[in-house]
C-alpha cells in the first residue's frame, strides 16, 4: 500500500511530487491543503498551503540546497510562511495559572482560557553541516512580524473578555523581532525512518531581539534528549524522553509576552495551539514502547507529563497536565506520512491525525 502511495505521490524518478494536507483535531477546525516539491540531487523546492476559512489558512515556500565543502556535507535553506489563525487558546502563566498573578485574570472571568488570533509572517535562512554520519549542527536565523488580537467573531471566550488585556504582555501587540540560534544534534540510531535503538540527543542556544518599537531581548536555551533501548528485538524498543526549553527576559524588570513562552509541542494532550501551561522554564518528561506493524507502519504506546515553573529547579507535580494514550505512523522511504494519536489524560479525551509529509525535525521558528 506504502509503494502504491509512493507511485501516486512522486513523479519522474521521485523528482517531482504532490500531497494532500490533512490535519483533525479534537475541537478544533479541520486544516486541508496541498504540497508540491521538487528534488535534484543537490537543489530541492517545495510550497504548502492549508485553508479552513478566511481566518485560518496558511502558505509556506521552501528553497534548499545541498552541497560539499571542506570534506563536509553542507545544507542552505531559504523559508518564508504567512499564516493566519484565529483558534489559539491561552490558560494563563504558571504552573497553577488560575491563582498566579501574572495570568491577569479578569475577576468575573467565565472561562479558564481565552482566545486569540495570530498572523504570521516569516523568512528563516537555515544553514547545517554534518561533520560526520552521527552529527549535525546549524545556524538559523528568521525575521518575524507578529500580530495578535481578538478574532474576528464574537466569542464569550475572547481573550479580551477573559484577561486584563492591558495588564497582560503581549495581548494586542504587533511585534517585529530578528532571532538568531546555534544548535547541534547527535543521533546514532543506524536508520531514522524505521525503528531502531540508540541515542538522539539535541540542544540549542538562541538570542531573539525586537527593532522599532518591539524592545524585547530574550535569551532562549534547550535540549531534547531520548534514548532507544530494545526489548526482545532490535525493532522494538522502549524510548525514555526528556525535553526542556527555557526563555529569560534580558531587559530589566520587564514580564515577557505571553505568546514568547516555550511551547509544550511535544506533550500530546492537547493540539500545539493550547498553550495548557506558560512559563519561563518547561520540562516535558515522556516514556513510549514502539513496535512494528509492517515494514512500513510502526505503532507506539506514550505517557506524558508537562510541568513549569519560573525558576530552574521549582518544578512541581501539583496540577501537572498528563496524557496516556496510543498512536500509529506510517513512513515512506523519504518521510513520515501519516501520524494518529488518541490520547486521554488531565485534559479528557484528545485525537489527532495528520497526513501530508513530516519531515522529523523540530521546527522552532513555530513558537519564536
Amino acid at each position: 500500500i506504502i509503494k502504491k502511495f509512493e507511485d501516486i505521490f512522486y513523479l519522474y524518478d521521485h523528482k517531482f511530487g504532490w500531497f494532500p494536507v490533512l490535519n483533525i483535531v479534537t475541537g478544533n477546525p479541520r486544516g486541508v491543503g496541498l504540497s508540491f516539491f521538487y528534488r535534484e540531487k543537490y537543489f530541492g523546492a517545495g510550497i504548502k498551503g492549508a485553508y479552513n476559512n478566511t481566518d485560518i489558512w496558511g502558505i509556506k515556500g521552501e528553497l534548499s540546497h545541498v552541497f560539499f565543502r571542506n570534506r563536509y556535507f553542507w545544507n542552505l535553506e531559504l523559508i518564508g510562511r504567512l499564516q493566519n489563525d484565529d483558534n489559539f487558546r491561552f490558560y494563563g502563566i504558571g504552573a497553577d495559572p488560575q491563582n498566579d498573578p501574572r495570568s491577569h485574570f479578569r475577576p468575573e472571568s467565565s472561562s479558564d482560557y481565552g482566545i486569540y488570533s495570530q498572523r504570521r509572517a516569516l523568512i528563516n535562512l537555515n544553514l547545517g553541516v554534518r561533520p560526520s554520519g552521527n552529527w549535525e549542527f546549524f545556524f538559523s536565523s528568521f525575521y518575524q512580524k507578529r500580530t495578535v488580537r481578538n478574532p474576528s467573531a464574537a466569542h464569550a471566550a475572547n481573550i479580551d473578555n477573559i484577561f486584563l488585556s492591558d495588564s497582560l504582555p503581549g495581548a494586542q501587540i504587533k511585534s517585529k523581532k530578528f532571532y538568531n540560534e546555534l544548535s547541534f544534534r547527535f543521533d546514532n540510531r543506524p536508520n531514522l525512518s524505521i525503528i531502531s535503538p540508540g541515542t538522539r540527543f539535541e540542544a540549542y542556544l538562541g538570542y531573539s531581539v525586537g527593532f522599532k518599537n518591539d524592545n524585547e531581548q530574550l535569551l532562549r536555551s534547550g535540549f531534547d534528549f531520548s534514548t532507544y533501548i530494545p526489548v526482545l528485538r532490535r525493532n522494538r524498543v522502549i524510548i525514555p524522553r526528556i525535553v526542556f526549553d527555557m526563555v529569560e527576559d534580558l531587559r530589566e524588570g520587564e514580564q515577557i509576552a505571553f505568546v514568547e513562552y516555550p511551547r509544550h509541542i511535544s506533550f500530546r494532550g492537547v493540539n500545539d495551539k493550547t498553550l495548557l501551561r506558560s512559563d519561563n522554564y518547561m520540562l516535558v518528561p515522556s516514556l513510549e514502547y514502539q513496535w512494528p506493524l509492517t515494514y512500513h507502519i510502526s505503532a507506539h504506546l506514550f505517557a506524558d507529563y508537562l510541568m513549569v515553573s519560573d525558576t530552574p529547579l521549582g518544578f512541581e507535580t501539583t496540577n501537572a497536565p498528563w496524557a496516556v494514550g496510543f498512536g500509529m505512523a506510517a513512513h515512506t522511504r523519504f518521510s513520515e506520512l501519516m501520524r494518529m494519536n488518541i490520547a486521554y489524560g488531565s485534559e479528557g479525551i484528545f485525537l489527532k491525525f495528520s497526513f501530508g509529509l513530516s519531515f522529523l525535525y523540530k521546527d522552532r521558528s513555530d513558537w519564536k
